[in-house]
């Protein structure tokens, strides 16, 4: 059992790495086709991407059906065809690799795989309760604000306890909430109010709550953090996007009031996990400010709009290429299921081997 979960929690992250190295090179090929500003595009393949990521984990820990062809199969048949110039025995570790990891974590023998898994475990510990804390935290910032203005199961919220504009959602009720100070300015908190409200309407802080659940399985997971960095400054973007697509709002208004409230927030954060605020980090002033998160998304509002933005069609093609590429790829790299004629001559080779060396002792290939 405990090796079982432990494989599959192997197939999670590197599903999810998988995922995030095929979103890289789709997101830089859209940059450099001049989409750098096409937010919507860039966020239907950000969303694909954490798609394609559970699909993948599904596909890998999935048995393989009768007859299902692999890559693990098509590799194995070049090499006894003699295109591939390495010994049997390195061949069948490479294709057992991840079945032996898991075997090694669960089995916990060598003091390597010891620390391993106690970083793993311990990381995932630390992360669950930085999210338990931060909820409590939230409940109870949410608890002691006060009520402005309720429209249907939205609640238009007034603290004290934070500097940063932000929503958030609950179980019975959507929140945005915005500082008392702010409530002096009251173009700012209009324009502060209108951008939390559109991340109500995206239900981001829904996605920042399942990011939150799903971040103590890989909280030692590189590429999980920064599929999520990257998913949370384009919805930063597609809210301003969204924002001054209204009549009512002033590109310059909105940039002044964007940057006055990150200057009034004097360094302070918004609440880290479960919600989506105005902005991460408040530093208008610092060093490299322009090549800051925030820096750019000002400098993306005082720009004009992408004048010819890819449409409807091309952005489902885009979709539909990346999830097809990535899920053929995740489809021929998954574990072999049953034997089949290639691996079963594969084990021979491997087996003579290790008796021409002397590794009879060595545990025999699956």
């Amino acid at each position: 059992m405990a090796e079982t979960l432990v494989e599959w929690t192997i197939a999670a992250n590197a599903a999810v790495l998988l995922a995030a190295a095929a979103l890289a090179i789709a997101d830089r090929l859209a940059v450099a086709s001049g989409r750098r500003r096409d937010w919507t595009l860039r966020s239907w393949l950000t969303s694909a991407a954490w798609a394609l990521a559970l699909a993948l984990t599904l596909i890998w820990i999935a048995p393989l059906p009768r007859g299902g062809v692999n890559g693990t199969d098509l590799l194995v048949g070049q090499y006894l065809r003699g295109n591939l110039v390495v010994s049997a025995s390195d061949l069948s570790a490479l294709l057992a690799w991840r079945g032996a990891l898991a075997r090694e974590l669960a089995a916990l023998e060598q003091p390597l795989h010891a620390a391993l898994a106690a970083v793993i475990v311990g990381a995932a510990i630390l992360r669950a309760g930085a999210v338990a804390l931060a909820a409590w935290r939230l409940r109870t910032l949410l608890a002691g604000a006060r009520v402005l203005r309720r429209i249907g199961r939205v609640r238009i919220l007034a603290t004290g306890a934070c500097a940063v504009p932000f929503a958030a959602a609950g179980p019975r009720a959507r929140h945005a909430v915005l500082p008392e100070d702010l409530l002096r300015r009251p173009g700012e908190a209009r324009l502060a109010l209108t951008h939390e409200l559109q991340h109500l309407r995206n239900r981001d802080p829904q996605r920042e709550v399942l990011v939150a659940l799903l971040s103590p399985l890989f909280a030692a997971n590189p590429a999980f953090w920064w599929l999520v960095r990257h998913a949370r400054r384009l919805r930063e973007h597609g809210c301003d996007a969204a924002c001054l697509a209204r009549a009512d709002v002033d590109a310059r208004a909105y940039a002044i009031s964007l940057l006055s409230a990150s200057r009034r927030a004097a360094g302070a954060a918004a609440p880290k996990v479960l919600t989506a605020p105005l902005f991460r980090r408040a530093a208008p002033g610092a060093p490299g400010f322009l090549r800051s998160h925030l820096g750019r998304r000002v400098d993306a509002i005082t720009r004009p709009p992408l004048a010819r933005p890819l449409g409807g069609a091309g952005r489902i093609a885009a979709f539909a290429l990346l999830c097809a590429s990535v899920l053929l790829a995740g489809w021929m790299l998954r574990p072999p299921g049953d034997w089949s004629h290639e691996r079963l001559m594969l084990s021979s080779v491997t087996n003579l081997e290790r008796m021409a060396g002397g590794g009879l002792g060595q545990r025999p290939l699956r």
